[in-house]
């Protein structure tokens, strides 16, 4: 077991938290984490994850600005490619059904580490019974993404709405990116404390049983949407009750 000592502040941090993993004060940067590592919440809600890899895939231990961060799978030019996550079983903690919350992580990547789909952190799958949150990179140039799907309470239609930032987040630099999901405001997208995106959106149901994913979408030889930079201080909260 790997227990982890958050050292993480948010200025926007407001809320309720119901995820928090830092990867401090377990064990040092150098390490490989192989399936089977554990990773320790220390929100107090108790979601603990566990590293689930395939085809080689690792997760390495780096020492960054912040402390210790995650090393996920570099790219590779055929699939099966190596494979890494970061999988956090489904919690009625993790569903903020029609409140007000926000999710995110810090977040390193370089340009030469963009790819079509990368994903950093999710909850359930497009038209899942229980609607999806996720922040995502795709593309090659590197702009994250805030993805939130679902019913509005009394309706049958999922609604669905995929927010890309207007700023890349690909050029090797530490960026805090953080999705945000409000009656008042819609969909927000927040890079570095500066909103870089806004969508109207009403307010789904989100009470998904899915598993959390961070890092990946799913381990499978194919599409499964690997993230290839340098994660830390991955986080949802719930901002009103």
């Amino acid at each position: 077991m790997l227990p982890v000592a958050v050292l993480f502040s948010r200025a926007d941090a407001a809320g309720s938290d119901r995820l928090r993993i830092s990867f401090d004060g377990g064990a040092p940067a150098g390490t490989i984490l192989l399936a089977g590592a554990v990773v320790m919440d220390v929100s107090g809600q108790g979601n603990h994850g566990v590293l689930a890899s395939a085809y080689g895939g690792s997760v390495g231990l780096v020492a960054g600005p912040f402390g210790v961060a995650a090393d996920f799978p570099g790219k590779c030019s055929s699939e099966p490619c190596p494979n890494a996550l970061i999988d956090i079983p489904g919690n009625q903690s993790l569903d903020p059904l029609t409140a007000d919350f926000e999710w995110g992580a810090r977040i390193l990547l370089k340009a030469n580490e963009t790819a079509p789909g990368e994903n950093v952190l999710q909850k359930g799958l497009y038209l899942e019974p229980g609607g999806q949150w996720k922040l995502q990179v795709d593309g090659s140039g590197g702009y994250p993404s805030c993805v939130v799907s679902g019913k509005v309470p009394g309706q049958t239609t999922t609604r669905r709405v995929v927010l890309k930032a207007s700023v890349s987040v690909a050029n090797g630099v530490w960026h805090q990116v953080t999705c945000r999901r409000t009656a008042a405001s819609g969909v927000q997208i927040v890079i570095d404390g500066v909103v870089r995106g806004t969508v109207s959106m009403p307010v789904v149901m989100l009470d998904s049983a899915a598993h959390v994913s961070v890092g990946a979408k799913l381990v499978k030889p194919t599409d499964n949407d690997q993230f290839h930079g340098v994660l830390d201080d991955v986080f949802m909260s719930v901002l009103t009750g």
